[in-house]
């Protein structure tokens, strides 16, 4: 009986060891979608210049063309907003009418005089990043996938582990007293 409890504990201690090899392997996955995500806007070195975008402005918001949301453009990032004038009558606006998200390229309205409600037209400056940037990216997207898949791959391990320690207590039992597995 006591040979037998010592066999089961060096089999749970297998368990540990498992345990051990995914928490490790979870860590450097993360710390590489880490070091992959700073790697992007290192990456982005090309300038692109916008003139005279029109955009109708709301207090919510609205996404210039060129935003982090359009396919196509690769590592986003920088926007910086050269002028902005009223399209109807060729005013100028001041920084204090509109707003904008340098990393999303989101862009709004702060006024609410009704001159400055209408179309206006917007230019902008915007880094993005090439070939090597898109894979980044791609890379990091695939990895978004892998939480939704982490519950299945837990259940499934579980599961694995549950039929090893049963098919490892029950098949020496049945095997015959000596508690050697059984020969087909």
């Amino acid at each position: 009986m006591k040979e037998m409890l010592e066999n089961k504990k060096g089999q749970l201690e297998n368990l540990q060891g498992i345990v051990l090899t995914v928490v490790i392997i979870g860590i450097a996955i993360g710390v590489l979608f880490l070091i992959l995500s700073s790697f992007r806007e290192t990456m982005a070195t090309t300038e692109n210049d916008v003139t005279n975008e029109q955009v109708i402005p709301t207090d919510a918001g609205v996404y210039l063309a060129y935003n982090y949301t359009t396919t196509g453009i690769h590592c986003y990032h920088d926007l910086s907003v050269t002028s902005v004038k009223n399209a109807t009558g060729n005013i100028v606006l001041t920084s204090g009418n509109y707003s904008y998200n340098p990393y999303t390229g989101l862009f709004w309205n702060l006024s609410s005089n009704s001159l400055y409600r209408d179309l206006w037209n917007v230019s902008y400056t915007y880094k993005s990043g090439k070939d090597s940037c898109e894979g980044v990216e791609s890379t990091i997207d695939a990895g978004k996938a892998i939480p939704n898949f982490l519950p299945v791959i837990i259940i499934v391990a579980i599961v694995g582990i549950l039929l090893a320690i049963v098919f490892g207590f029950v098949l020496p039992k049945a095997a015959g007293s000596k508690g050697e597995t059984a020969q087909i």
